[in-house]
């Protein structure tokens, strides 16, 4: 049975693949060979996987060109969008730095605000001390008058008291001689 399978399949190649003679020519002279179905379905499928394999590559080859052109895209449009995201950050950075010199204006003209305030305070706070030393030399000096005032009014007083004691005395004196 093998044999007769093995013999249809033969019938089959060689219907499909006739002997052929290949005639080579050199110099020397003539030479032919023989090439069997069999030799010849081995060439064939030698073809066949040689071009099945260039054609594989050739559609990997190119597959992995478009693979990478896009890859390649797909990073110029990263690297696009982080030129654009760098550039609007340092736009930021731009406008921060302006803004922090604009705060530090801001700072010293204030500090110097601030420091003609607190000499205009000084200023203000020696002469209310020099007011209160004033006022309580003042107040020392109208107690000093105040005790001498009462001390003179109490002199008075008492001159008045003793000329009073005086002019009657010397009235009764007169009316006593008189």
């Amino acid at each position: 049975m093998p044999c007769e399978a093995g013999g249809k399949q033969q019938r089959r190649l060689t219907r499909w693949l006739p002997e052929r003679r290949l005639y080579i020519r050199s110099e020397t002279g003539t030479r032919h060979v023989r090439l069997s179905p069999l030799a010849q379905a081995g060439a064939a499928v030698a073809i066949a996987a040689v071009l099945s394999w260039t054609a594989f590559a050739t559609v990997a080859y190119v597959r992995g060109g478009l693979e990478r052109s896009e890859l390649e895209e797909r990073l110029a449009a990263r690297s696009a969008g982080l030129e654009l995201r760098m550039r609007e950050m340092a736009g930021r950075q731009a406008a921060l730095e302006a803004a922090l010199a604009e705060l530090r204006r801001e700072k010293a003209s204030l500090a110097a605000a601030l420091e003609r305030k607190q000499e205009r305070l000084a200023e203000a706070e020696l002469r209310l001390a020099e007011t209160e030393e004033g006022a309580a030399l003042l107040r020392e000096r109208l107690a000093a008058l105040t005790a001498a005032r009462s001390l003179a009014e109490e002199r008075n007083a008492a001159l008045e008291r003793g000329a009073g004691r005086g002019r009657r005395a010397r009235r009764g004196a007169r009316r006593a001689h008189g």
